[in-house]
């Protein structure tokens, strides 16, 4: 954000009392940007933003797109059930 106002808007909150906001810097919607530059995944479980950014990422081979990955919810799981370290 190079040191420029950040602005988050509650949106939610979930199971464990966090809250869930909408970032917005100079450039717009943070999580989108992140989400556009392969560097973040939509989470499909909860929600249909930005669902698109990812498409896109994930076509042009952008960021973690670029190669292989274990989605965030695939690893948490494997982890849980015992899997590699």
């Amino acid at each position: 954000v190079g040191g420029a106002m950040v602005r988050c808007e509650k949106r939610d909150v979930d199971q464990y009392g966090r809250m869930v906001a909408v970032c917005h810097g100079r450039e717009g919607d943070l999580a989108a940007r992140l989400v556009e530059d392969g560097q973040a995944v939509a989470y499909r479980q909860f929600s249909h933003d930005y669902v698109d950014e990812e498409t896109d990422a994930r076509e042009r081979g952008r960021g973690a797109w670029g190669g292989r990955f274990d989605s965030p919810w695939d690893w948490r799981r494997s982890r849980a059930a015992g899997g590699p370290r």
